[in-house]
């Protein structure tokens, strides 16, 4: 495999799922707080229980806006 495909193969991926409302409401919101938006959370909620559910080292902590 050549570098600048082995670059692309490494290119974020888009996809599309389907949560119940309540799920939405709860990341529209979270997102809201953290000033993010919500697929941005979504992604990184995705990845932090991925980490954690194949053993991976626990998310460093971030301070958001307006959180003490």
């Amino acid at each position: 495999m050549t570098a600048s495909l082995r670059f692309v193969s490494r290119a974020p991926k888009r996809i599309t799922i389907t949560v119940s409302h309540s799920v939405a409401e709860n990341l529209h919101s979270l997102s809201d707080e953290q000033g993010r938006s919500t697929s941005n959370l979504a992604a990184h909620l995705l990845e932090v229980a991925l980490n954690a559910m194949n053993g991976g080292p626990p998310p460093i902590q971030k301070r958001w806006p307006g959180k003490g």
